[in-house]
């Protein structure tokens, strides 16, 4: 069946899907000084063309590395290209500090920023500096793609990303917060790219050569690890890789690893993992079985296409009920208010006036809408994406109680605020400031009140069992009182 039968058919009640994307995306849409931007082997021979006029020096050094290669090795391509990246990072140093690159100027340019840190290779300086260069195609049929991926600009969950460029957040996806190198092991997920391979905004989080995939190694099962739940509840799209690439294949093992003794959501996933196969003389959208090999068999769902406008449409479906800016909002009241560091972040942001955008750091909670969500609605709408244990609320009951009541307003409405959960952890030795006492005497007020009600209903009318309560002609809010009274 076709991509759009296929989503209604599997996936029409399921959540925000993750979009997993690789070299091959940017390689569509953009050129680099009039060419299409470069593979890893392409890349890497475009490296030793700035130093050397050899036009077999890349031969020479694929030789030098397979001949130490065993034969598991040899048949993951790449493996050769980390290896080969390796020994070209390294003369590609020399051959700089050496005054040795024939391009003069680039030469100057790539040292003037490596004189400020040397920790950084000259390498990956190089790196970036050839994907600032990057610009958007000008083919009408690439660029009415764009425009259709535009429009679900505010529907993945996550996007995960190999590609060191900058134009996914530039282009499309500008309200999305980026995370690389370190900064992967973020405690924030939802409306984010993770660029697990680095960013040219930061050349030393540019993985590349064998020694850089050792050292992601650790950070990236940590990041699995967080982001394994995902995969389980959310559908995938592979966009840009090709088939037995090795960071796909090392992502469906860790994938396949994690859930091998639960067969039932091995099956779940392989009819959400779909991978977009690019065929240029396929227009058809067929979704159809496909295995991927590596270490262990993993089986999902596979397009053969070049009709990505169709792609698109199609993920254009997607039902997303979510404001992704006011969720950002909330995400990050919620994880600043409960990592702390108080002292740093006491500024105060009204949720009712926040227009969208990046927040400021120094951030601590929300008045108006926020007050409602980070109190409340948070935990009860979104503990499916945030996984928060039930009352386990984003705020200390100091701050509650000092900081956070004092600026309730009414914009807030009749939402629940819950007071009386942080009465049992307050020292009452504390002063509370007034608009505190104000609000707690309001709540105080109404429990009264209830109280009165329930005392006249009781004598007013007497029942023996719940049943009787059930049973009588009573308003189910009255029901609830007699109940709980």
């Amino acid at each position: 069946m076709n991509l759009n039968e296929y989503l209604k058919e599997y996936m029409i009640n399921e959540n925000i899907p993750i979009l997993f994307i690789g070299a091959g995306f940017t390689k569509r849409y953009c050129k680099i000084n009039g060419t299409s931007p470069p593979k890893w082997d392409e890349l890497l021979r475009k490296i030793i063309s700035s130093y050397s006029e050899n036009k077999y020096h890349y031969e020479l050094l694929e030789d030098e590395v397979i001949k130490l290669m065993n034969d598991e090795e040899k048949s993951i391509p790449a493996i050769c290209y980390q290896k080969i990246a390796q020994k070209i990072e390294e003369e590609f140093k020399n051959s700089i500090l050496r005054d040795k690159l024939l391009d003069k100027e680039l030469q100057n340019k790539i040292l003037s920023l490596y004189d400020k840190d040397k920790s950084i290779s000259p390498m990956k300086i190089y790196i970036s500096i050839l994907f600032e260069n990057i610009q958007l195609t000008n083919d009408p049929k690439l660029l009415e793609e764009i425009e259709e991926l535009k429009k679900i600009a505010n529907k993945p969950l996550i996007i995960i990303t190999t590609n060191y460029d900058i134009f996914l957040e530039k282009e499309i996806f500008k309200e999305y917060y980026i995370y690389k190198g370190q900064e992967l092991l973020t405690d924030s997920y939802f409306a984010s790219i993770f660029k697990i391979h680095g960013c040219i905004t930061q050349p030393k989080s540019i993985v590349i050569t064998e020694n850089d995939y050792q050292k992601m190694e650790k950070v990236q099962k940590v990041l699995n690890a967080r982001l394994i739940t995902f995969f389980a509840e959310h559908p995938v799209f592979f966009l840009g890789y090709s088939l037995d690439d090795l960071n796909i294949q090392e992502f469906m093992n860790n994938i396949f690893e994690s859930f091998s003794a639960n067969s039932e959501i091995i099956e779940k996933i392989s009819k959400k993992f779909i991978l977009i196969d690019w065929n240029k003389s396929e227009n058809k959208t067929i979704v159809e079985d496909f295995t991927i090999m590596k270490a262990k068999t993993m089986p999902v769902k596979k397009i053969k296409t070049d009709n990505y406008l169709e792609i698109y449409k199609a993920l254009n479906n997607f039902n997303i009920n979510i404001d992704i800016k006011k969720f950002q909002f909330m995400q990050e009241l919620f994880l600043v208010a409960l990592t702390g560091d108080k002292e740093e972040k006491l500024d105060i942001v009204f949720a009712s006036e926040y227009t969208g955008g990046k927040l400021p750091e120094k951030i601590l909670v929300g008045a108006g809408y926020g007050t409602a969500f980070l109190a409340y609605d948070l935990i009860a709408h979104y503990s499916k994406i945030l996984k928060i244990a039930k009352n386990d609320f984003p705020i200390s009951s100091e701050d509650f109680f000092i900081k956070f009541l004092p600026i309730v307003r009414k914009g807030c409405g009749g939402t629940h605020i819950p007071i009386f959960h942080f009465f049992k952890n307050y020292n009452f030795e504390k002063e509370l400031p007034e608009k505190s006492l104000k609000i707690i005497k309001h709540s105080l007020g109404k429990i009264i009140d209830l109280y009165k009600e329930n005392m006249q209903n009781s004598t007013n009318m007497s029942y023996n069992t719940l049943k009787e309560i059930l049973d009588s002609t009573l308003a189910v809010s009255k029901k609830e009182k007699f109940i709980t009274h």
